[in-house]
């Protein structure tokens, strides 16, 4: 072998020893790029002024493939899967405590297993599978910036925050408290069946509802009805807002004890089916138990 090839042969294995040895020192060429995880915020604002309900919402970052997302509160679905850029209203009591929301995001309107679940951070962040908020060795203040999040500050006002009840979260047709005490049934008829009775057609309408602890922090309201034959589905309303979704006479709407506290806020329409989109009467629940059917 001449010795112009040899130099060229050296050559070569120089400048592939030098690659080499940059891709290694610079991790890239045995150790693949580290993934960003998901970040984001969330928000809880008063739909409007003096309002009662309050809307949240949240950004998210590094997580390409969500396109919805879901809110729980204590476990309970409030509202009902939404968009990632629209946001769920309900009460303002409901978001007091920041600790007890997550946040479960999807790929699509339709899928039932979440891509991932985040936890609300009191200071207005996301805290996703993987990372700790403040991060380590940070004060929530050194994290911020020394300042606090507009996010954090709704997430511990009373005046903005918000929820609903279980899924379903829209607002009420023509419109839009003291907890109860988990251990008590809070007003209502007593011991009677919520699947109601029938009764005269020709007499005043009339009900009662009743609300029974279910689980720490969740309730169960129920009603019972007398001379509306027709209805056979109901729809419950806190402040506007719709609590669940609609259930048949005889089924119960399960949510967060604290949505049932005050019973001026709460009205019931009554339907006679399941899809029917006129309510046949509606009615505001009395704080002693009572149904009191309004004229429209």
């Amino acid at each position: 072998m001449d010795k112009k090839k040899i130099i060229i042969i050296v050559a070569v294995l120089v400048v592939i020893a030098v690659v080499v040895l940059f891709a290694i020192c610079s991790n890239n060429l045995f150790k693949p790029a580290e993934e960003k995880l998901p970040s984001g915020t969330w928000t809880v604002k008063e739909s409007y002024e003096g309002s009662l309900t309050s809307d949240f919402s949240t950004t998210v970052q590094n997580l390409d493939d969500a396109t919805h997302y879901d809110l729980y509160i204590e476990n309970v679905l409030i509202g009902e899967k939404c968009l990632l850029d629209e946001s769920v209203r309900s009460l303002s009591i409901l978001f007091t405590k920041p600790e007890a929301m997550e946040v479960k995001f999807y790929s699509s309107e339709t899928a039932e297993e979440p891509l991932t679940t985040a936890w609300c951070h009191e200071s207005g962040i996301l805290v996703f599978p993987g990372t700790e908020y403040p991060p380590a060795g940070e004060t929530v203040e050194e994290a911020e910036g020394g300042e606090n999040s507009s996010a954090g500050e709704a997430g511990a006002n009373h005046n903005e925050q918000s929820g609903s009840g279980e899924p379903g979260s829209a607002e009420k047709p023509g419109e839009e408290g003291e907890e109860p005490d988990n251990n008590d049934e809070t007003s209502g008829s007593n011991n009677q069946s919520s699947s109601g009775d029938t009764g005269n057609a020709n007499e005043a309408p009339g009900g009662n509802w009743i609300v029974e602890p279910y689980q720490s922090g969740v309730s169960d309201f129920k009603v019972t009805l007398q001379n509306l034959a027709q209805v056979t589905h109901y729809e419950l309303y806190a402040a506007g807002t719709i609590v669940g979704e609609r259930v048949a006479l005889d089924h119960y709407v399960r949510s967060i004890g604290l949505m049932f506290s005050d019973p001026d806020l709460l009205e019931v329409y009554f339907f006679e089916s399941a899809t029917a989109g006129e309510s046949l009467a509606r009615a505001k629940c009395d704080g002693s138990g009572e149904l009191i059917f309004l004229d429209d």
